[in-house]
């Protein structure tokens, strides 16, 4: 285990944190573009909680995450809903 008081005091990929050398981040730049740095970890956003909201797909680009609707749905203005199933439209009550 190494000692530290700032971050330079450790090798590269690691960071400072209670005085002590550890593996982890500050910035999403210590991490690759597709993760992001949450709570001095490189970690995937689409893997975490509330994301991006059901029936999405989560990509991640450049730090950044992107939510789309999966094929048959459409946006929703509530973003804990996500996507919604895209209404059919019927002729018949039959095709309903």
């Amino acid at each position: 285990l190494v000692t530290c008081r700032v971050d330079n005091d450790c090798f590269l990929g690691h960071i400072c944190l209670s005085n002590m050398c550890a593996i982890g981040c500050r910035a999403n730049t210590d991490c690759s573009s597709s993760q992001i740095c949450h709570e001095h970890s490189c970690r995937d956003p689409c893997a975490l909680p509330a994301t991006c909201g059901p029936n999405t797909q989560c990509n991640v680009v450049a730090h950044r995450v992107q939510c789309n609707c999966l094929p048959g749905f459409i946006s929703h203005p509530n973003p804990h809903v996500g996507c919604v199933r895209q209404p059919i439209t019927c002729s018949s009550n039959a095709q309903c």
